[in-house]
C-alpha cells in the first residue's frame, strides 16, 4: 500500500514538473512575441514595397502609352482618347460609375460640365506630354498614386487611387486633382442633380 502512495505521490510530482517545463517564462514569451512581431512587419514590408513596384510599373506602362498617342497627335487636339484609355486602364467600379453617369445626364447635357477637361492630360488641349510619378504610398487597402503631368510648359498633379482587380492587374480608380476635384465625386453630384431634375419635370 505504502509502494503505490509514493507510486501516485511521484507520478503528480512529474507531471506537475512537465506543466512547469512548458509554461515559458515572461522573458521567454517576451522574445518569441518580438520575433513573431518581426517576421510579421518584415512580410508586410516585403509586401508594400511589391506593390509599390507592381503599382509603379503599372502607371509607367499606362502614361507611357498615353503621352506617345497624345503626342503623336499633338497637331488635332480635337481628337479625344478617353474612351480607349478608360476602358483599358480603369477599374471596373469607375466605368460603372460613368456608364450611370452618361445613362442619367443623357436628357441634361449641361450637366456634363464637370467634365470640361481630359483627366488623362489634366486640360482641354496639351502641349507635349510628359510625367513623373513622384509618390506611390500604401496605407493597409488604400494604394495612392502621385503623378505629375507636363504639358508643355505647365505641370499639374493628380492623385490616383489604384485597385488590384480579379485579373490580378492594377487599375485606376479615380482622378483627383485641382484641390478639391474628384471625378468620382463629379459623377456622383451629375447623377444626383440629373435625378433632381427629372423628379420636378414630373411633379411640374
Amino acid at each position: 500500500m505504502m509502494k503505490l502512495k509514493i507510486f501516485a505521490a511521484l507520478s503528480v510530482a512529474l507531471m506537475m514538473a512537465g506543466c512547469a517545463q512548458k509554461q515559458p517564462s515572461a522573458p521567454q514569451k517576451a522574445a518569441e512575441n518580438a520575433v513573431e512581431t518581426a517576421v510579421v512587419e518584415q512580410a508586410e514590408k516585403a509586401e508594400t514595397t511589391d506593390t509599390v513596384r507592381e503599382v509603379t510599373d503599372r502607371l509607367v506602362a499606362i502614361y507611357d502609352e498615353v503621352c506617345k498617342t497624345y503626342n503623336e497627335h499633338f497637331d488635332d487636339d480635337t481628337l479625344s482618347f478617353d474612351d480607349e484609355f478608360n476602358e483599358r486602364f480603369l477599374s471596373e467600379s469607375y466605368q460603372t460609375l460613368y456608364a450611370q453617369m452618361r445613362k442619367e445626364s443623357a436628357e441634361y447635357p449641361n450637366e456634363l460640365m464637370g467634365f470640361d477637361f481630359d483627366h488623362w492630360c489634366l486640360g482641354q488641349d496639351w502641349g507635349c506630354l510628359a510625367y513623373d510619378i513622384t509618390d506611390v504610398a500604401v496605407n493597409g487597402g488604400l494604394v495612392l498614386a502621385q503623378v505629375d503631368i507636363h504639358s508643355g510648359e505647365e505641370t499639374s498633379t493628380v492623385v490616383l487611387p489604384m485597385v488590384r482587380q480579379d485579373d490580378g492587374e492594377w487599375y485606376i480608380d479615380d482622378f483627383r486633382c485641382f484641390g478639391n476635384y474628384s471625378d468620382r465625386q463629379r459623377m456622383t453630384d451629375c447623377i444626383r442633380e440629373c435625378r433632381a431634375e427629372a423628379e420636378a419635370a414630373v411633379t411640374q
